[in-house]
């Protein structure tokens, strides 16, 4: 299966920026202007990546609507990898080569609301140099009620940083 673009730098500076403008907006005397064409650039990033990303989840979900996840729901989970790793503690040059496979699950499905099993999807997200791709998608079932999977594969440098960003001010007491 080919490679599906989710993130890039671009797009992730044009979403910093539309962040920026919306927070000067109120203050700045030209706002509104750097607002709107701060807005107009992510709209046709977002929409260049959406396009790629809704027509290879469609063959993945076929005619399912519901406990899938959709290609905004795979955007978001980018974004949110992004930050997460950035919280962890990982500098940017470590983050390249991360893999996140993520499946919502059936934790937010009541017992009772199927006889069965729900199928859902599971999405496998890779860190390359300008962003994150979408490597495989695939149908996965789901008990109601049961866990789904958010799984980092990081490197053992990344793990390091994370480890060393983890024991920061803390000192093992030396046994008595």
């Amino acid at each position: 299966m080919p490679v599906t673009k989710i993130t890039t730098k671009n797009f992730m500076k044009a979403a910093a920026e539309l962040k920026a403008a919306k927070s000067r907006a109120v203050y700045d005397r030209d706002g509104s202007q750097k607002l709107e064409a701060a807005t107009s650039t992510y709209e046709v990033l977002h929409h260049d990546i959406l396009g790629g990303l809704q027509a290879r989840l469609a063959k993945v979900h076929g005619t399912a609507k519901t406990h899938v996840l959709a290609a905004e729901d795979v955007i978001s989970l980018a974004e949110e990898a992004e930050i997460d790793l950035e919280r962890r503690g990982v500098p940017q040059q470590r983050r390249i080569g991360t893999e996140l496979i993520h499946s919502p699950g059936g934790s937010h499905i009541t017992a009772n609301s199927y006889r069965g099993m729900v199928r859902t999807t599971e999405v496998h997200l890779k860190r390359v140099t300008d962003g994150w791709r979408l490597i495989s998608a695939q149908k996965v079932m789901y008990h109601p009620g049961q866990k789904g999977v958010h799984q980092y594969i990081i490197s053992p440098e990344a793990h390091a940083d994370i480890l060393a960003k983890a024991n920061r001010n803390i000192v093992v007491r030396d046994a008595a």
